[in-house]
């Protein structure tokens, strides 16, 4: 009996130590994941080293009264659920060049979209996370787009990453007088970044039970995800959600006043049918019907779908709010790609530039400032029109107000800053070192929609070597705040305004450079200007 018993212990004792194992992550992706609302399972990757859990809910669906107010708990289960698709995108018009992405989804557009991704590695551990903010002009975008998709960096970096949609356009950015006085904090009009917080807190409260450490987190993102990053560190709600931060081509200028916010709100209230204050009727209204009364879209004309300075969220633009020394101080990585705005040169509004027609369209696009800005960008110093005027479109839309966010950071702490020059692509001439090109270098996509079209096989290669070099520093960055502690990479300096200013420049050869010294007073007019000036309509 003696003996039975002991062979009973130790059965017990190696069942108990072999579950422990698979909850930790050695070996099954679908064993039970404890979080607040629930058990929930996951799956395993194709590449067999990550696991991943698609679609967890991080708050309740904003629908019906919880339209335009802020995120609430997500509700919680009996039982094991399985997490093994995306959720729907939130409710967006195709407007981007992952569009056909939104076009083919088997998955389907919803206000019912507070959902986010978790990817971990195949083991058992204790690893940074890393939670990225999806772009698209807070108009468009998912979290769901393929390229985005977090197993390789997880398996090749060691890091449990997460991101998650939020919602967009007038479903998140819509600001009214009716609506502030309505919330108890005063708040208004950002409702998308507070969908943002309440996904880091999700993860504060819950990826310890995916191998993450709630206590070394990173977020970074590109475009809007990277003002939305700049906005994250500006805002007090966000304290102590994360510990480093990576801005992507975006900048910290991005938000608006109340004033100006107000008149659109009346515009889109009457659009749908509704009174200027009829919040009840507004939120009868349709999401299909909404959208379409309320769209405003990004590409050439003036942002109405950003974040609002409502003296809850934010009191003022995320740059004053750094440079006024009461934002979250943490490590930063930003930058911007060397040709943000050259595919803008495909367009119908520009596509035919020449050396006439980039007077004219300096002429109309900074009135009473065309010799300023030719004074800039002369001619001479360019192989043509079209390159001068990506230089001004670049600076004009991304580069200066990264170097401006980048400048006001470095003041307050630590920032390194880099250029994306890389450009051997399909259509290179055309599109150059574009918007957004950066990522897949991040994400190891090039195989992944919406960007394989600009990496035939044939180009792989080559790219897969920058590719893991920049992975490196991002994750050496999300580990210790630190980019160079990437072994064997060139050293990456801090950036200092008031001395050599040195970036990173990212291409087959990663080199180091220091800012020209106009640049100040090249960003600083640029921060004086409309962001993007719209086209006139013709009589």
């Amino acid at each position: 009996m003696k003996r039975l018993a002991i062979i009973v212990i130790l059965f017990t004792l190696f069942s108990w130590a072999f579950t422990q194992a698979v909850r930790a992550g050695d070996d099954d992706c679908s064993a039970p994941v404890k979080v607040s609302s629930g058990q929930l399972k996951g799956f395993e990757e194709s590449n067999r080293a990550s696991c991943a859990y698609l679609g967890i809910p991080y708050a309740t669906p904003p629908v019906g009264e919880l339209r335009w107010k802020a995120p609430q708990p997500p509700a919680k289960w009996d039982g094991v659920r399985t997490y093994d698709n995306y959720s729907p995108w939130c409710m967006q018009k195709p407007n981007m060049p992952f569009d056909p992405t939104l076009r083919t989804s088997k998955h389907t557009m919803s206000e019912d979209c507070l959902y986010l991704n978790v990817w971990r590695p195949k083991k058992s551990g204790k690893f940074p996370v890393m939670v990225w903010i999806h772009g698209g002009g807070y108009t468009t975008g998912s979290g769901n787009i393929d390229m985005y998709r977090g197993d390789r960096l997880s398996a090749r970096g060691d890091v449990v990453v997460v991101n998650f949609n939020y919602r967009l356009n007038a479903f998140g950015f819509l600001a009214g007088d009716a609506l502030k006085k309505e919330d108890p904090n005063g708040g208004t009009g950002n409702y998308g970044s507070l969908d943002q917080i309440a996904a880091l807190k999700w993860v504060r409260e819950n990826i310890a039970a995916f191998g993450g450490d709630p206590g070394n987190v990173t977020i970074f993102g590109e475009s809007a995800g990277g003002w939305s990053v700049c906005t994250m560190v500006a805002t007090p709600l966000s304290k102590g959600l994360f510990q480093r931060a990576i801005i992507e081509s975006g900048g910290c200028d991005q938000s608006i006043s109340l004033e100006e916010a107000q008149k659109h709100f009346a515009e889109v209230a009457a659009k749908v049918g509704c009174g200027p204050d009829d919040l009840a009727c507004l939120r009868k209204a349709p999401a299909g019907i909404l959208l379409e009364k309320a769209w405003s879209d990004l590409i050439g004309a003036k942002l109405v779908y950003v974040n609002h300075n409502d003296g809850y969220f934010l009191k003022k633009t995320p740059r004053q709010t750094i440079m006024a020394g009461e934002h979250n101080k943490v490590p930063m990585i930003v930058g911007s790609n060397r040709d943000e705005a050259k595919p803008m040169l495909i367009l119908g509004r520009y596509r035919h530039m020449n050396k006439r027609k980039y007077a004219k369209t300096l002429k109309n696009e900074s009135p009473g400032n065309y010799e300023k800005v030719l004074a800039f960008y002369p001619l001479d110093k360019y192989p043509n029109a079209k390159a001068a005027f990506s230089a001004v479109m670049t600076d004009r839309l991304l580069g200066c107000p990264g170097y401006l966010g980048a400048e006001a950071l470095a003041r307050q702490g630590t920032v390194y800053y880099y250029r994306f020059d890389y450009d051997n692509i399909r259509l290179s001439k055309t599109l150059g070192a574009f918007h957004g090109l950066e990522i897949p270098f991040i994400y190891d996509a090039f195989d992944r929609k919406p960007i394989k079209t600009a990496f035939p096989k044939g180009k792989r290669k080559e790219a897969e070597k920058l590719s893991q070099a920049m992975m490196a520093y991002w994750v050496a960055f999300a580990r210790a705040g630190d980019p160079n502690n990437a072994s064997g990479l060139p050293k990456w300096p801090t950036f200092n305004p008031a001395g050599d200013r040195q970036r990173i420049v990212f291409n087959l050869k990663i080199t180091v450079m220091a800012e020209p010294k106009e640049r100040d007073e090249q960003c600083g007019f640029w921060a004086t200007q409309p962001w993007m000036v719209e086209p006139k309509k013709k009589k």
